[in-house]
């Protein structure tokens, strides 16, 4: 804190006078006095530099003196600590008290005596150091012999009369001794018939002069002769007092009222004082130049921002006040972590403290690419390769693409890898047999089609590929004696033939083992059934 004793100022033009221990320059205003010297630091301090009267560097401020450091744990500069005793004279002994005050006491002498109407008053100078002056009444006697003429007539016829100076003795009344004032002594007159006493200026019984220990603001002194003694007189003197300060943001001005002169002081008020750097324009932040930059006081829990990209907070309490700014870092083009993978440009945006780092192309490795253009994968994975988007936000976004093989073959069919140097992905389904209404047949088998029921079918292979070959069947002729409501088609739907030959069905016993597929019957959706087994 500033101590009472210093006036700030904040304007150097003002050609301010400062006292003679100090200097007038443009400093932190957190002065170190003796109560924070060591503990004091300027880069802690959260108030404005400003011009005013301030010690010097190597100085600390005392009782509004600037002193050396050491005197601060002394009572003076002489270096006196707590308990010490010594003499300023010798009428004047003084002590460092426990508070570090410096506290004297004066010997008063005793007044001087007033003597007796026999007596005469001597005075003994102090020896060996002593404080007062001795006085001595040294007696005299008050009886003082006088002549009168006395006549004495002629005689025996004398022409002239006869003069005699005859002694006489008389005797005077007793006097009191008169109250002297300061510096005079009390004498006895004998000049005349009877003595009296009279009082004469007497300089070295005057006491000496009494200077002020401290002097009010504005104040001084004056020698002034009153009766035999000079006298110290305490004068006010306008001219010699402070010119009100002009306070800066943070403190208000304080008058006290004094002896001669009002004293003003700057006092720190509970509010923070913050310098603005930045002005927002059209939505976008401008650096103020220094003459352009302004401080304003906050109070305690108010917000405020600077700018666009700071937001200041007034915290504190006790009288000690300071701001807190959380300042937004803006990320640059390099911090992003997908920088290898695009081109991006800046854009400011009015209002926001950053900028938008647009997405404008993908990029991979050296090579760029715009929306719609896509590239294989550069670690030679056939079924992965990338892809250039526009996002809904109308940037672009790089899209990995990874196409999954199906190996799921029909039955009919097996799954085979492609060939090392192919640029497909994956490989195909190959046919290896022949598959007619969900029934596999390899190669070589024939079979009764059932798609084509007046043929048989048979799985090949040919010129590599597999194919199912359909040889028509042959149909018999129908005998010429055949009523014609007994021509009914075959099993197959394919050929006609005659259901009943007369003269030539006779029965006949046929061995067990020969009626394994002896009966067959024909369905158009099952096809040709016929018995597995004998009966």
């Amino acid at each position: 804190m500033l101590s009472s004793a210093v006036n700030v100022v904040s304007h150097w033009e003002n050609g301010f006078d400062c006292p003679s221990n100090m200097i007038f320059e443009c400093r932190s205003p957190c002065v170190k006095t003796c109560d924070n010297y060591k503990t004091l630091s300027s880069q802690y301090c959260t108030l404005e530099p400003h011009f005013s009267c301030f010690c010097s560097q190597d100085k600390v401020l005392k009782q509004g003196e600037c002193v050396d450091s050491v005197v601060c744990e002394t009572c003076d500069a002489e270096g006196h600590v707590v308990g010490d005793e010594w003499s300023k004279g010798p009428c004047e002994k003084c002590s460092c008290t426990e508070d570090l005050k410096v506290k004297c006491t004066e010997t008063l002498c005793p007044p001087t005596p007033v003597c007796k109407i026999n007596e005469t008053l001597k005075i003994i100078p102090p020896k060996n150091g002593s404080c007062c002056q001795t006085y001595i009444c040294v007696f005299v006697s008050l009886h003082y012999k006088n002549e009168t003429l006395k006549i004495i007539p002629p005689k025996n016829g004398s022409c002239c009369q006869t003069y005699i100076c005859e002694m006489e003795v008389k005797k005077c009344k007793e006097i009191n001794p008169p109250d002297c004032k300061l510096g005079e002594v009390a004498k006895i007159d004998t000049s005349k018939e009877c003595p009296v006493y009279v009082c004469e200026c007497d300089e070295k019984m005057c006491p000496p002069l009494e200077w002020p220990v401290k002097l009010d603001v504005g104040q001084g002194t004056e020698v002034h002769p009153s009766g035999c003694c000079k006298q110290v007189v305490v004068k006010c003197y306008l001219n010699k007092c402070p010119p009100v300060p002009d306070c800066p943001k943070g403190f208000e001005l304080q008058v006290n009222k004094g002896v001669c002169c009002n004293i003003s002081t700057c006092e720190k008020k509970d509010v923070c004082v913050y310098k603005h750097t930045y002005e927002t324009v059209d939505g976008m932040e401008r650096k103020l130049k220094p003459e352009e930059q302004y401080s304003r006081e906050y109070e305690p829990d108010s917000t405020w921002p600077d700018g666009l990209c700071r937001n200041c907070t007034c915290t504190g309490s006790n009288g000690k006040f300071t701001f807190n700014c959380r300042v937004e870092i803006c990320p640059k083009i390099s911090d992003f972590i997908d920088k290898d993978d695009y081109v991006r440009v800046e854009e400011n945006v009015p209002g926001a403290c950053c900028p938008k780092f647009r997405r404008l192309r993908c990029k991979h490795g050296n090579h760029t690419y715009i929306a719609g253009d896509s590239w294989p994968s550069p670690d030679g994975d056939k079924c992965k390769k990338y892809k250039c988007v526009t996002a809904p936000n109308g940037e672009v976004q790089k899209v990995e693409q990874i196409t999954t093989c199906k190996k799921d073959c029909p039955p009919f069919a097996e799954y085979v890898e492609p060939a090392p140097d192919s640029p497909d992905c994956c490989g195909h389904c190959k046919i290896v047999a022949c598959e007619e209404n969900g029934q596999v047949y390899q190669v070589g088998v024939k079979w009764n089609s059932t798609e084509k029921p007046c043929y048989e079918a048979e799985c090949i292979e040919k010129n590599g590929t597999i194919q199912t070959l359909f040889v028509k069947r042959e149909c018999l002729p129908i005998p010429d004696t055949c009523p014609k409501e007994d021509i009914v088609f075959d099993d197959f739907g394919c050929c006609k033939k005659c259901r009943f030959i007369p003269g030539t069905c006779v029965p006949m016993r046929v061995p067990k083992v020969e009626t394994v597929n002896f009966f067959k019957m024909y369905e158009r959706n099952r096809g040709t059934c016929t018995n597995k087994t004998h009966f």
